[in-house]
């Protein structure tokens, strides 16, 4: 559950340990961040848990921006 929160940049899983265990419900807000980074995941299924978990095609954003760093290591034979 930590290495989940890490990776939607939260800095403690133990929000997600609650909801887990039903003691909390999802929030709209957590459910954005879910979605921002797993874009095919239904942000209405995550705060309704109804209908599909997998976004549809229709639903899937047209344009999606992807950040690319490149690091060449340059070597010289002298």
């Amino acid at each position: 559950m930590a290495g989940f929160a890490q990776s939607i940049g939260l800095k403690r899983g133990e929000n997600l340990y609650q909801i887990k265990r039903g003691n909390n419900g999802i929030s709209r807000q957590l459910a954005e961040r879910i979605v921002e980074y797993f874009p095919k995941i239904s942000k209405s299924w995550l705060l309704t848990g109804e209908g599909n978990h997998v976004r549809t095609g229709d639903e899937l954003p047209t344009d999606i921006n992807i950040n690319v760093t490149v690091t060449f290591k340059v070597e010289t034979n002298k």
